[in-house]
């Protein structure tokens, strides 16, 4: 069922409705994440299948380094970081320095 508007035209939806999108989303960030919640650093991993890369402006100006997950949220917590790509061959990445 779609979501309708309600008198005022704001979109309403079912619990149930919502709880399908909020699933979905979840796994859409699963499958573009590779599963990593962010709680561990993934720099002493090596290489990963797939995993988020960003990189932090403040400690690398140029852009030229990439971070995980984990050190984006607490390591470069603000700092002016951005998502660089999501990488299925990480370390190929000639032109980027990983750091931690």
């Amino acid at each position: 069922m779609a979501a309708e508007l309600d008198d005022d035209g704001e979109q309403t939806m079912s619990i149930n409705e919502y709880l399908e999108s909020i699933e979905e989303e979840e796994l859409e960030a699963d499958l573009v994440l590779g599963g990593d919640e962010g709680d561990e650093c993934t720099y002493p991993k090596g290489y990963m299948k797939r995993q988020a890369i960003f990189s932090c402006l403040t400690c690398t100006p140029d852009g030229n380094a990439g971070i995980c997950t984990a050190c984006c949220l607490s390591c470069h917590d603000g700092h002016e970081v951005f998502s660089f790509a999501f990488s299925f061959t990480v370390w190929e990445i000639s032109s980027l320095n990983f750091i931690s």
